[in-house]
């Protein structure tokens, strides 16, 4: 007969070596369906889906005396809507305070001691409460599913200490509360580098920006895009649609060269999907090689969407550009510049007009080129907005890594820290 497993997570805070109680929720959780008698208006309206209180003119309930059940902060609700990440409904529980939900969701309270943060991260681990959902849950397939309450509190889950409790509550709000102030921080250098996108490039009819560095005048100048590229070319500029099929074949492991596709520049090359091609197909697709910095704009799709590339920071050694996008370089003008200026209002404004209406949105090179552009003659001036914005985007950049690592760790950790 094989081992009985300890009942322990993996991973386990310093202190701690009892083995987890297996409780019923029975013991630990009511039902209650305490009705509002007038003490909670429409302000202290609970919103399940995301947890914080309702806007009071969003509310449209006018029944919320007698169609709705208090919720005290530690109560928790099960939400029947089935999603990605909880295929037959949640457990929700409230830590922003007493108020009332629609009677549509059932609400159950502990009735001892218990640690708020601890029962939030443990109720809604898919993997934990799945196997107790399983038997309890009557499917709709219209709405939401129901929760049969009997079956349910009969089910059981292994629970720890009331201090180890508190221990795993802190430890994981402290790595919430850090995802929260990088995610702030993210947004606010966002929001900062909106405004300088507003202000630091002229505004329709005008010569100079609102916002300058210290040390130049004089008005910028109009340009055609087509102008000021050397280089502006895509993906099909290399033959026939029949003669790239004869002579580029995508492969899924890494070869001579690597396809840059803008999805593999959005998500920062975090996909396990990379695509790569051998040196034929490198060589047939010399026109966009990527061995200099460059801009790459999606041409249909994410119209839009800007990317400066410089091929030091790509993770392969040799580069192409993929399908769908066009691919634009200036000798002439300083290309970390001209990225900035392609994310800015006036042409990004310019840009929609060339957009194709209807179907799929596409525009193409020719349109592209004749872009009008108002910048300024001064290299000089060019290469400092290109400096202050490409440090403000790195450090975006940095804050969003981090909260990715932040959210990549507690996942980790709820999966090995919970049993």
């Amino acid at each position: 007969m094989e081992k009985e497993k300890k009942k322990v997570p993996a991973i386990r805070l310093k202190g701690f070596t009892d083995e987890w109680e297996q409780r019923k929720f029975g013991e630990m959780f009511e039902r209650r369906k305490e009705r509002n008698n007038g003490q909670f208006d429409k302000t202290r309206w609970i919103s399940v889906a995301k947890m914080y209180f309702q806007e009071p003119e969003k509310v449209t309930s006018n029944n919320i005396d007698t169609r709705t059940y208090v919720m005290r902060i530690g109560d928790i609700a099960f939400e029947g809507h089935p999603n990605s990440d909880h295929s037959l409904g949640r457990f929700v529980e409230n830590d922003i305070g007493d108020g009332v939900i629609s009677e549509l969701f059932p609400i159950f309270r502990h009735k001892g001691e218990y640690d708020l943060n601890y029962w939030k991260y443990t109720i809604q681990l898919e993997r934990i409460m799945y196997s107790k959902l399983v038997n309890c849950i009557e499917i709709s397939y219209t709405s939401s599913n129901k929760l049969d309450e009997v079956f349910f509190l009969k089910e059981s889950i292994l629970v720890p200490s009331l201090k180890e409790q508190k221990k795993l509550g802190d430890f994981f709000k402290n790595i919430d509360n850090l995802i929260t102030i990088y995610q702030r921080k993210c947004d606010q250098l966002k929001m900062l580098k909106a405004y300088f996108l507003q202000n630091m490039f002229p505004a329709k009819g005008e010569k100079v920006p609102k916002i300058r560095f210290k040390g130049f005048t004089g008005d910028w100048e109009k340009r055609k895009l087509g102008d000021v590229l050397e280089t502006i070319t895509d993906y099909v500029a290399a033959g026939s649609f029949a003669d790239i099929a004869k002579n580029v074949k995508y492969k899924n492991s890494p070869d001579y060269a690597q396809l840059i596709r803008t999805i593999d520049l959005k998500n920062g090359f975090t996909s396990s999907n990379m695509i790569f091609v051998d040196k034929k197909a490198f060589d047939y697709l010399y026109r966009v090689n990527i061995n200099k910095e460059c801009i790459i704009l999606p041409n249909i799709g994410n119209c839009g969407e800007v990317y400066y590339v410089k091929p030091e920071n790509l993770p392969y050694k040799h580069n192409v550009l993929g399908p769908n996008a066009i691919f634009v370089r200036s000798e002439t003008i300083e290309n970390g510049f001209l990225s900035i200026l392609f994310q800015a209002k006036d042409f990004q404004t310019k840009l929609k007009l060339i957009i194709s209406p209807t179907g799929q949105t596409k525009f193409n090179k020719t349109e592209l080129k004749d872009i009008d552009l108002i910048l300024p003659s001064a290299k000089d001036e060019q290469k400092k907005i290109s400096f202050y914005f490409e440090n403000l985007d790195n450090l975006i950049t940095l804050h969003q890594r981090k909260v990715e690592e932040l959210q990549t760790l507690k996942k980790f950790l709820l999966q090995n820290m919970f049993i």
